[in-house]
């Protein structure tokens, strides 16, 4: 918005002072609640544009995480140490075809609130006999997002699964593999998460979503701090 202001004084006339607001980019905001077991609730928001998805804890001047989704990097950036760790895209991985007996049970919830018309259904992933994960889901909603996201967590797959076989053994049980590894995103393929829950008793909740304009400062990574490459 632009501010005209004018002062007289007598016949004195100071010229006029433009304030002009900083640049703005619209970008979709989804807001979640995340919880897991040793700490209290916690807010994650997610900002997308074109080409980034920001990640932080609903705070524009706290620490975040910055995804370019075209180069496929993930910029995590701490203000306190003034750094910035660096992840990048690495190439597909073999192990990513690792074989697990997964299956998978969907279930229309036919009583839950519809949104932008469309119907929520419940998801189940199955280990063999064993329960590791679930969610909701509405198929069609904000495709683009959903999109991002799930590229987001490849890229963080694809470099942990360089340091898997670095694991204990008694860690990687098939739900383990499951849910952080081999099929890590497969819940978004159905469509955008309203709730997502793992066999560890972590759930994230949707709270919001819409569209508005943020400061195009808050999707660029901080100038002259240390960086850092895993």
């Amino acid at each position: 918005m632009i501010k005209i202001l004018i002062f007289c004084v007598g016949l004195v006339s100071v010229p006029a002072v433009i304030a002009q607001s900083p640049p703005s980019i619209p970008v979709i905001q989804v807001t979640f609640e995340e919880s897991e077991p040793g700490f209290y609730p916690y807010i994650t928001r997610m900002l997308l544009s074109r080409r980034y998805l920001r990640i932080d804890d609903g705070q524009d001047d706290g620490d975040f995480v910055l995804f370019d989704r075209v180069f496929g990097n993930v910029h995590n950036i701490n203000h306190e140490e003034r750094t910035e760790v660096i992840i990048q895209r690495q190439p597909p991985s073999r192990a990513m075809h690792a074989s697990i007996d997964i299956h998978i049970e969907p279930r229309p919830l036919l009583d839950a609130p519809k949104i932008g018309g469309i119907q929520a259904v419940q998801h189940r992933y199955y280990a063999g006999a064993e329960l590791c994960r679930e969610s909701i889901n509405f198929d069609g909603l904000l495709p683009d997002f959903v999109e991002a996201l799930a590229h987001y967590q490849q890229v963080l797959v694809q470099q942990s699964l360089l340091t898997l076989d670095d694991l204990p053994t008694s860690v990687k049980t098939p739900c383990y593999l499951v849910n952080n590894f081999f099929h890590a995103s497969d819940y978004l393929r159905a469509g955008f998460p309203a709730m997502v829950a793992d066999n560890d008793n972590k759930r994230r909740t949707l709270l919001e979503f819409g569209q508005l304009e943020i400061p195009a400062s808050l999707l660029r990574r901080p100038q002259n701090y240390s960086r850092f490459f895993p």
